[in-house]
């Protein structure tokens, strides 16, 4: 069963002048660790702190008063958030950074999802446009996604599938119907969940129906390979009873023109002796398109270290996705990976990054 207190955790307030690492008797929570700190900094513009992309990290900073001129003094407030591993390094680097003094961390908190995915560093000096630019919280998306939730896990599986039809001959293509049909609905399956409206085994079932209404529009579509095509293995987590997300991910594969092999394995050692028998350019991992599954990062953090090492290849490339992904519980770096996707239509671009090359259709494999 999927753990709730994590999407809900609170942190404690923490409070006096920082001296070095966040307290370590503060009770953090598993994901999404936010820190609103506010402090003296000496403003210089060539030495404005940046946040690595790699970090997985966001922030927001607004001065009082506003800045005047480069060397002055001005009391800052800002705001970070990301996985609470990055978070703890960069509070370490700030609170030890000789620039701050009376660093004061006001509060430490959980949140389900990210505010600020845009960017990685903003500064705001006048506060109706730091208001005006702060995201509100929504689950909104295209009315048929939700619709198609709902009817994925009802009675009338045949109306889930009609709709979903419909959906596809207007999109007339079948990534934009990933896209903004199918995953919303994924996601919605797990914010139902969440909000106690269903439960796992509910989920399960539409997610399932969902994955065969997918194979079913996409069976008459068989893409050509390239000449000298990648080898991609697509496979969940092992022990992810959702897989909706490989099926996806499976099918942005093919399209891109790779020779695609997707596997279900069952257990940790099942995937490692896949890749030790079998020579793979690229996988890509998955958890649930619907549910965070939060208390699994670590666990595939040590996988995808163990695939590395039982792999044939010693350069394998290594990508990820699902709904933790897309919510930016996590990055690339928390979990190991080379390459991270908020939807599966972003795969093969994902794939091509890591390689070093923004177009999948000239990679050239290893093999």
């Amino acid at each position: 069963m999927e753990s709730r207190q994590s999407a809900c955790a609170t942190g404690e307030l923490i409070t006096g002048k920082a001296d070095g690492d966040i307290d370590p008797r503060v009770r953090r929570p598993a994901v999404g660790l936010q820190i609103f700190s506010g402090g003296v900094h000496r403003v210089n513009a060539s030495t404005w702190p940046r946040l690595s992309d790699s970090s997985g990290l966001c922030a927001f900073g607004a001065p009082d008063p506003p800045l005047a001129g480069r060397g002055a003094e001005h009391r800052f407030f800002q705001w970070i958030e990301g996985p609470p591993a990055s978070l703890a390094r960069v509070w370490s680097s700030i609170s030890r950074d000789p620039r701050h003094t009376d660093i004061e961390a006001i509060s430490v908190h959980a949140a389900p999802t990210r505010l600020f995915t845009q960017w990685d560093m903003r500064l705001f000096t006048d506060r109706h446009a730091m208001t005006a630019s702060i995201p509100l919280p929504s689950r909104s998306g295209d009315p048929d996604s939700h619709r198609l939730a709902t009817l994925a896990i009802g009675d009338d599986a045949e109306a889930a599938r009609t709709l979903l039809l419909s959906a596809y001959a207007r999109s007339g293509s079948i990534e934009v119907l990933t896209e903004q049909v199918i995953e919303p609905a994924a996601r919605h399956l797990g914010d139902l969940w969440s909000d106690d409206d269903c439960g796992e085994y509910e989920v399960t079932l539409g997610l399932c129906r969902l994955q065969t209404f997918m194979r079913d529009i996409s069976a008459g579509s068989v893409p050509d390979l390239h000449r000298d095509p990648l080898v991609v293995l697509v496979a969940p987590l092992p022990a992810e009873i959702h897989l909706l997300g490989a099926t996806l991910g499976a099918e942005a594969a093919l399209k891109a023109g790779w020779e695609t092999h997707v596997r279900f394995p069952p257990t940790d050692e099942a995937l490692k002796q896949i890749v030790a028998t079998n020579w793979f350019d690229a996988i890509d991992l998955s958890l649930s398109p619907s549910l965070q599954r939060e208390h699994r990062l670590a666990g595939m953090e040590q996988m995808i270290s163990a695939v590395r090492r039982a792999s044939q290849n010693p350069a394998l490339i290594v990508v990820v996705g699902g709904r933790a992904f897309y919510d930016r519980l996590a990055s690339k770096t928390d979990v190991g990976a080379d390459g991270v996707h908020r939807s599966a239509t972003g795969l093969a671009s994902s794939v091509s990054r890591a390689f070093g090359n923004s177009d999948s259709e000239n990679i050239t494999p290893l093999h």
